[in-house]
This record gives structure tokens, C-alpha cells and sequence, in this order.
């Protein structure tokens, strides 16, 4: 489970992960556009798309995939419910708190309103940000804390050879 802001990382090395581990990449960016051809990011928009994420999730759970959740997951109580899911399929779970400092975040923010990554699908911008890094609460179990300021590639291939053990 990936947890951070936007614009921290977390669905590139989501991919990466994912294409390294064999892994399902279930994200919240891309349900929300299946699911909402016009988000408004209400409530129960919100709930809808971390429900339907849920479901994605335990199905591939349930038949032995790996399986990565790309979403901000900033709060305890919805960490909760992918915790309980992981525990009634006998899975690991490794969460990984995804971070940059906000200088990067404005570098990639001003790529995603030039449109320049195609695979980029979130509608976060710089006032989003802002508001859901105040927002992060604690995660409060065993987590790694991955810069991807950082050399990437280091750090990709560290934190492969810490999931693979």
C-alpha cells in the first residue's frame, strides 16, 4: 500500500513496482475516471472509488497476486479497512510512505498541467496538495519512508530487494 500526498511519486513507482514484482497496480486515479467521466471529488464519490479499489484489491488477494494500491491512503481509517483485507486473505502487507520535498511536488505539478506524463491521470493540483499534506495522519504500523527526490534507482532496487525478503 502506497501512502502520500499527490504528486509524491507514488503511481510512477507504483508502475515500477509493479511491472518488477508481477504485480496488479490497483489505482485510485484510474478508478475514479472509470467510474466518474466528471469527478467532483465529493464524499461519496471519494467512497465509492476506495470501496470499488477495496473490492479490486481482496479479489486479486484472494487468488494469490501481488497486487500494489496507488492512492494518497492519508488516513488512519481508511489504511484500517486494506489492513483488515490483507489479514482475512493471509497477505503481507508492506506500506510504503511515499515523500519529496514540496519543490519537487511544484516540478511535477507544472508537468501535469502541461500534460507531458500521458499515464499522469490525477486532476490534484498545488491547492490539493497543500490541503491533503495537512490532512496525512500517522500510519501506525511498520512502514518505509521512500524520497523520490532521491536517486531513483537506488532507491527503487533497495526497496525491491527489502519486499522481496
Amino acid at each position: 500500500m502506497l501512502v502520500g500526498p499527490p504528486a509524491s511519486g507514488k503511481s510512477r513507482l507504483a508502475r515500477r513496482l509493479g511491472s518488477a514484482l508481477d504485480a496488479q497496480v490497483v489505482e485510485s486515479d484510474r478508478v475514479r475516471k472509470q467510474l466518474f467521466a466528471e469527478p467532483r471529488y465529493t464524499g461519496g464519490e471519494h467512497a465509492a472509488v476506495y470501496g470499488w479499489c477495496h473490492t479490486i484489491l481482496r479479489s486479486a488477494l484472494v487468488v494469490g497476486r501481488n497486487v500494489i494500491f496507488d492512492a494518497t491512503n492519508l488516513e488512519e481509517r481508511r489504511r484500517r479497512k486494506v489492513y483488515s483485507i490483507a489479514e482475512q486473505c493471509d497477505a503481507r502487507l508492506a506500506i510504503i510512505w511515499v515523500t519529496c520535498p514540496p519543490s519537487v511536488v511544484q516540478q511535477r505539478l507544472l508537468r501535469r498541467q502541461l500534460r507531458e506524463d500521458k499515464d499522469d491521470l490525477s486532476d490534484a493540483d498545488w491547492p490539493v496538495f497543500l490541503e491533503l499534506r495537512r490532512k496525512a495522519e500517522p500510519i501506525r504500523r511498520a512502514h518505509v519512508v521512500l524520497n523520490t527526490a532521491a536517486d531513483y534507482e537506488t532507491v527503487l532496487q533497495r526497496l525491491l530487494d527489502t519486499l522481496r525478503d
